[in-house]
């Protein structure tokens, strides 16, 4: 089902790089489908993360992206049945940060569906998946 109001990763970076062509006396821009608008306001993101045992990494990844002042609308954790205390320390800082934590305990496991049912559940409208692990830098956000 196309939902009209996000985008594909194709979309977006054809969106933001992509000059306008003309060919005889039609523009053309992107693709055939409508694209998002990106001048929406920034707190459109959504910030998805997958987890499975990364106790250690929530906190550091938390601090990293909200010094990073990147302004977005929430931080998705979708955990995979972590046996360590990752459900507990995002529970703490949901208290006190724009934070979610997806738990996933079904058939559905892996790394392929935890990012899926982070899309299914974000409220933002721009989405952006990242490793707990802080092997993809959140002070690099603010490039994309």
């Amino acid at each position: 089902m196309f939902c009209p109001l996000r985008a594909d990763v194709a979309q977006l970076v054809e969106q933001r790089f992509r000059k306008p062509q003309v060919t005889g006396s039609n523009p053309v821009v992107g693709s055939a489908f409508a694209m998002t608008n990106l001048s929406r306001p920034p707190h459109s993101v959504s910030i998805i993360v997958p987890t499975l045992n990364e106790e250690e990494n929530i906190v550091p990844l938390v601090a990293q992206i909200t010094a990073c002042a990147v302004p977005f609308r929430e931080i998705l954790f979708v955990d995979d049945h972590s046996t360590d205390a990752t459900r507990e320390e995002i529970r703490a800082l949901e208290k006190s940060q724009p934070i979610r934590l997806v738990e996933q305990d079904g058939a559905g496991l892996g790394l392929a569906s935890a990012i899926m049912s982070g899309a299914r559940a974000a409220r933002g409208e721009i989405l952006l998946v990242m490793d707990a692990d802080l092997s993809h830098p959140p002070e690099q956000i603010k490039d994309l």
